[in-house]
């Protein structure tokens, strides 16, 4: 297998989604042993006694941490931590003390042979020169640690632990890669009880109609339009069922195209994409299918089965913000652009008024920031990153994270032109850190859970106004 440069199809074979094993993620017998570094370990901000709030949140209610939450505070404790530890860092050939904190906290939460395994480069290629040996090792036994406190603590008792401050603590930290799918499925829930047996079911449903594209492709495009003949109303409802098909066709090769096992047309990943996103449209033949869905499956396709990806993915676009920007149903999706504008004008008023003043609205940006949940935008760390914090807090995550963009980007936008802010907020740098990003991210002190209601509130009588003047001239 080439380095970083993809997988082989028989590597690609031979293993299956969900069956990732620690020695897929980087992490060898020796680093299993945890007592060289136990005593920093205990150091690491993982007590009961963790000051952060204990309140959390799943999308079926999707609340803020807290309501009297300060992100500052959570980056102070992140600052403790390694502060404490620094002791164990010996970064090279960096004399300058802000670069040197930075690259102390980088963080390897998707391992070198993990991400090889998946056929991508690392987005962190830098990361061995800022570190010496052992720091590689003390931060995979640190992972591992994670896991272990995940899988022996947390995760058996989730029904009590749920709601501990040691959850919101580690999804911040960033969760290990070998155990993320399953911490995504509890911190989501099942409402809409999505089983396996169901998508098979639809996955049967989806085969039949494919059957029925290929038997009928040939008469639809002979169609004559008479409502007698091919052409008439069946015949139009099977040309959107083709349409449909085509364009997820399509999506699949476009779909993480930097990974070998979505890029390749033999891999079962790319198979069981083309299920999840076929099952979705036959069980929601009302959202149907839209560019940018694919992201989402294939992110879920890396860190669980098959059939957890599609129950993820179907309460993910039924239970938030989602379901109205697939639909495009407005006023719904106006009303979510006016809190953000709201939360901007809170939170960076210089900016929010540099925007104003070139005709920079939030439709131009956030909503494919909303629609892709930043899949196509940030490099894979810094994803699943974020969809750690989304997973937790559900919507108020995803305003918290577009801010958290704006603000890391802030300095560089208030010198731009029209031009250069449109492209830069579709085409966000490529070298963004994670852990500076979601620094960043807990620093936004404007948007809470009760604020996005009262915003969505607000906007509502708004948009009700406009329209019964529309409506009454």
């Amino acid at each position: 297998m080439a380095a970083a440069d993809g997988i082989s199809l028989r590597m690609a074979d031979s293993f299956r989604p969900g069956e990732l094993t620690k020695s897929d993620l980087g992490l060898s017998s020796e680093m299993l042993d945890l007592s060289a570094v136990g005593s920093d370990i205990a150091r690491l901000g993982l007590e009961d006694s963790e000051t952060l709030s204990p309140s959390t949140m799943t999308l079926s209610n999707c609340k803020s941490a807290s309501e009297d939450e300060e992100p500052s505070d959570c980056a102070s404790e992140d600052d403790k931590e390694f502060s404490e530890n620094s002791s164990r860092y010996c970064a090279v050939g960096c004399n300058e003390p802000g670069k040197l904190k930075t690259r102390r906290r980088s963080s390897k939460i998707l391992s070198t042979k993990f991400m090889r395994k998946l056929g991508m480069k690392s987005s962190s290629s830098s990361f061995a020169s800022a570190y010496s040996i052992d720091d590689e090792k003390y931060k995979e036994h640190l992972e591992d640690y994670h896991t272990e406190i995940w899988t022996k603590e947390l995760l058996p008792n989730w029904s009590r632990k749920q709601s501990c401050s040691k959850v919101r603590s580690l999804c911040f930290k960033g969760i290990p890669s070998q155990i993320r799918g399953q911490v995504w499925c509890s911190l989501l829930g099942n409402k809409l009880n999505i089983t396996a047996d169901l998508f098979q079911v639809l996955c049967e449903q989806a085969e039949k109609s494919r059957e029925a594209y290929e038997e009928e492709k040939e008469h639809i495009e002979n169609a004559d339009g008479d409502v007698g003949g091919f052409g008439g109303k069946a015949e139009e409802l099977l040309l959107k069922a083709i349409s449909t098909h085509k364009m997820i066709l399509l999506d699949l090769s476009r779909t993480y195209p930097e990974l070998e096992v979505f890029r390749n047309e033999k891999s079962p990943y790319r198979q069981h994409l083309l299920e999840v996103l076929e099952a979705f449209v036959c069980f929601r033949p009302e959202i149907g299918y839209s560019q940018g869905m694919s992201f989402l499956a294939a992110l879920l396709l890396l860190f669980m089965e098959p059939e957890d990806a599609f129950m993820v993915f179907t309460n993910i676009l039924t239970s938030s913000c989602f379901v109205n920007f697939y639909r495009m149903k407005m006023p719904e999706v106006k009303m979510y652009m006016y809190a953000h504008e709201k939360f901007l004008k809170e939170e960076l008023p210089s900016l929010y008024s540099q925007f104003k003043k070139l005709g920079i609205h939030p439709e131009m940006y956030m909503v494919k920031w909303i629609m892709c949940l930043f899949c196509q935008l940030l490099p894979l760390e810094c994803t699943c990153r974020i969809w750690d914090f989304f997973f937790l807090d559900g919507d108020v995550a995803i305003f918290r994270t577009g801010l958290g963009i704006l603000k890391l980007l802030e300095k560089d936008l208030l010198k731009m032109s029209f031009e250069q802010i449109a492209y830069q907020l579709s085409h966000l740098p490529s070298d963004i850190n994670e852990d500076e990003l979601m620094r960043s991210i807990r620093s936004v002190q404007v948007v809470t859970n009760r604020r996005l209601k009262e915003l969505l509130k607000e906007a509502s009588s708004v948009y009700r106004k406009q329209g019964s003047k529309n409506e009454n001239p």
